[in-house]
């Protein structure tokens, strides 16, 4: 049976509410001797700092005042986070998403961490230790300290600003050695030990527009951009069988891996892929590829999440085509996409090249290589936006 999308509409959830102020209605009425023409002209109504949007406030606008980043203040305090790392990588003062992202590659991947930097990199993400998605959205970041400021200069008409001490994702770069990290308050930018616990907030992204890359849409980030309202997202915990953050169970290509699958061959679609798998294979569990109930966990013995069939209210779930991967690690930082855990492992692509052998892509020299459907590889679950 084909894979079907629920509700045909998986977009729905990324304009639900945010199409911000309503759009100005201009009617221009010109009379002459003969005839009189009316032209009605419909503007998008731009934005301002501060306006309610997507879970948060406006903290910054681009040009136009239709895109830029929303502030969210989740009403949590934590302390910044280790102390006994101090790599470059985090350091970056206008960038906070690549902060986040290079420290979850450095101190472990895990979102059970009670600090800072790793509740804003999870936040909104469903994983191994929740069934409960406490974000609609997935891309929340703690920014870097320049990020940070926008906060703090508009602080007189943010109504989530209070008169406490906000972290960034800056780690302190004049001496590595020293445990601190930037941070602002109402006396400006503060140079704070990263042990004390100070107040969070989490920046994302948006655009009223069109679908940007790494934006959220239902938990999964974009990857391709279609147009403006179509693409593919990927869901950045979702890594074969996922237990307290750590890979427990590759998958085999397919639950029967002598089947030549003529149709699956797309390296740029893996959803062409993922329905010409679902027809040929019976409705039977087991295997990266094998879409029929493997991802709930009701269906596969309550042992963790695996891709498949149905998962966060949606049944188009799939595996990328082997190209696809090379957009997933261009854009890795604002997907979320940490292929570095566990160091080494070679992902499934969605093309089979054989009977019984099909793409798969290595994290450690982004090479594409054919091998057999028997291995147990990682994978990581796509689904259609449109």
């Amino acid at each position: 049976m084909p894979l079907a999308i629920q509700n045909g509409n998986s977009i729905s959830a990324f304009f639900e509410g945010v199409t911000g102020p309503a759009p100005t209605t201009t009617t221009t009425t010109t009379t002459t001797t003969t005839t009189t023409t009316t032209t009605t002209t419909t503007t998008a109504a731009p934005l301002a700092i501060g306006d309610a949007l997507q879970g948060g406030y406006v903290v910054q606008l681009d040009p136009g005042n239709r895109s830029g980043t929303i502030a969210f203040t989740p009403g949590q305090i934590a302390i910044w986070g280790s102390n006994t790392q101090s790599p470059t990588q985090w350091e970056d003062k206008n960038n906070g998403r690549a902060n986040c992202y290079y420290y979850q590659f450095y101190t472990g991947h895990s979102s059970i961490v009670n600090n800072a930097m790793a509740k804003a990199f999870w936040y909104g993400v469903l994983d191994g230790n929740t069934t409960v998605l406490n974000s609609v959205y997935a891309d929340w970041y703690l920014p870097a300290v320049n990020e940070l400021k926008w906060f703090y200069d508009n602080r007189a008409v943010m109504p989530n600003w209070t008169n406490t001490t906000w972290w960034s994702s800056t780690s302190y770069e004049v001496n590595p050695t020293v445990n601190a990290a930037y941070a602002y308050n109402n006396s400006g930018e503060q140079i704070e030990a990263k042990a004390n616990a100070y107040s969070l907030v989490y920046y994302r992204k948006f655009n009223l527009d069109t679908l940007i890359i790494g934006q959220s849409v239902d938990n999964a980030l974009v990857y391709r951009v279609d147009s403006a309202t179509t693409g593919a997202a990927l869901n950045p915990s979702f890594r074969g069988v996922i237990s307290n953050n750590a890979v427990t169970s590759a998958q085999d290509w397919a639950s029967d891996n002598t089947l030549d699958i003529t149709g699956a061959t797309s390296s740029t679609d893996g959803w062409i892929n993922a329905q010409a798998i679902e027809t040929a294979l019976p409705a039977t569990t087991g295997g990266a590829n094998n879409f029929v109930n493997s991802m709930d966990p009701a269906n596969s013995g309550g042992s963790g999440l695996i891709l498949g069939a149905y998962a966060l209210g949606y049944s188009d779930w799939f595996i990328p085509g082997s190209d696809e991967y090379a957009a997933l690690w261009a854009n890795r930082i604002n997907l979320k996409f940490i292929p570095e855990f566990p160091i080494g492992a070679d992902y499934w692509a969605s093309n089979q090249t054989g009977a019984t052998t099909a793409n798969a892509w290595n994290r450690s020299t982004q090479a594409i290589t054919s091998t057999t459907k028997t291995n147990f590889l990682e994978f990581v679950a796509a689904r259609k936006i449109s």
